[in-house]
């Protein structure tokens, strides 16, 4: 179906002008539309004026409450430990910036490994609590170009889809990296099974986000990733949420399956369940590899 006079008028990636209306509906603004370019594809908010001057800065993307970043860590130990597993070797001895780092688990798991850490967060109110933790932290990465230097190792786990400008943000972080250095960049894949495979209508109403203005898969990645004056050099597949999580959504049309049924949560399943998803490019995670 094509949208002619929605509030986007070009997309942001290739300034194509038509553009699909996504089936479900953004939880938490029922004035945003999901739009799909029927040109390059790429999945964008209709508007992202309600992202104002300062929004991240002052809590905007958790509804300006208090954070409590002990709360924040727990919520995403499974995934700082599997970005751990998966990067460890690669960081030993090599200086790592994480950009995003909310609270810092990630960089403390992986600290005895690297040769230093550091972390971009523009979030305020995560300051104290890094530096408590012994976490240099920079608030932008102009901050972090005329205060530091350049690293080795760069890290954007779910952060491009929140940029304003995500081409603007990969720039800025190819400043940053050393010669032979190396940016791990992990975002939501826009063709999620749940979404586009499975079309789980339940899944389509809970999963947009306001704070999410794109969604990008393995070529929409690629073509950001040009236009920003880098390289990709590999794109792996990566399902975070298993079997048991998806079934649940499609019987019950909620998520927890994982917990629900946890008989279902088994490893060598799980396994083959994401190799299957990885083939076809339906896994809910995308991880690029990108050099200067």
């Amino acid at each position: 179906m094509s949208l002619n006079n929605m509030a986007k008028s070009q997309c942001y990636l290739c300034g194509g002008s038509s553009f699909g209306r996504r089936p479900g509906r953004v939880r938490d603004n029922q004035f945003l539309e999901i739009l799909e370019c029927q040109q390059c594809g790429l999945v964008q908010l209709s508007t992202i004026e309600h992202i104002g001057e300062g929004h991240y800065e002052k809590s905007g993307m958790h509804g300006g409450c208090p954070l409590d970043p002990i709360a924040w860590r727990q919520r995403a130990e499974r995934d700082d430990a599997r970005r751990h597993q998966m990067l460890v070797r690669k960081v030993e001895g090599r200086s790592l910036l994480d950009f995003g780092c909310g609270p810092g688990g990630f960089l403390e798991m992986i600290a005895s490994s690297a040769k230093s850490i550091s972390g971009i967060e523009v979030e305020e109110a995560l300051h104290e609590y890094l530096g408590s933790r012994g976490i240099k932290v920079f608030r932008q990465c102009a901050d972090a170009i005329e205060k530091s230097g350049a690293w080795d190792i760069i890290t954007a786990f779910h952060v491009l889809e929140h940029m304003k400008d995500p081409r603007d943000s990969l720039v800025q972080l190819g400043k940053l990296l050393k010669k032979g250095g190396e940016l791990i960049v992990e975002v939501p894949n826009s063709n999620d099974a749940l979404l586009t495979l499975y079309q789980c209508k339940e899944f389509q109403e809970f999963s947009y986000w306001s704070q999410h203005l794109y969604l990008f898969n393995e070529q929409t990645l690629e073509t950001l990733v040009g236009q920003s004056g880098l390289k990709l050099q590999a794109v792996t597949h990566i399902q975070r949420y298993p079997v048991a999580n998806h079934m649940h959504w499609l019987a019950k049309g909620k998520p927890g399956g994982e917990r629900v049924w946890d008989f279902l949560d088994d490893e060598k399943l799980n396994f083959l369940y994401e190799k299957k998803l990885a083939e076809v490019g339906l896994t809910d995670t995308i991880l690029a590899l990108i050099t200067r």
